[in-house]
């Protein structure tokens, strides 16, 4: 049996790269990856205040969000559209 949610967020991940230095693009020589996206970083939020979260979005799998406290235990993944 699972326990309630206090929330539940609908839509997107995003990946957000940086690169390792300000300046033009073709001067970097490495980026770090964030996570972003309405959705994602409301429900990261919630999950380090404590909230049972949940998120649901199309996927066929998820992937940790490790350093957020936002795992894949709180993720609701759904089965990928076939057209």
């Amino acid at each position: 049996m699972t326990s309630a949610l206090d929330v539940a967020t609908f839509g997107e991940a995003m990946l957000l790269l940086v690169a390792d230095r300000p300046g033009p693009l073709e001067d970097a020589t490495s980026f770090f990856k964030h996570t972003a996206g309405t959705e994602t970083s409301m429900a990261i939020g919630l999950a380090r205040l404590g909230l049972k979260v949940g998120w649901a979005s199309r996927l066929d799998r998820v992937l940790p969000f490790t350093e957020t406290g936002f795992t894949p235990a709180h993720a609701l993944p759904c089965p990928p559209l076939h057209s």
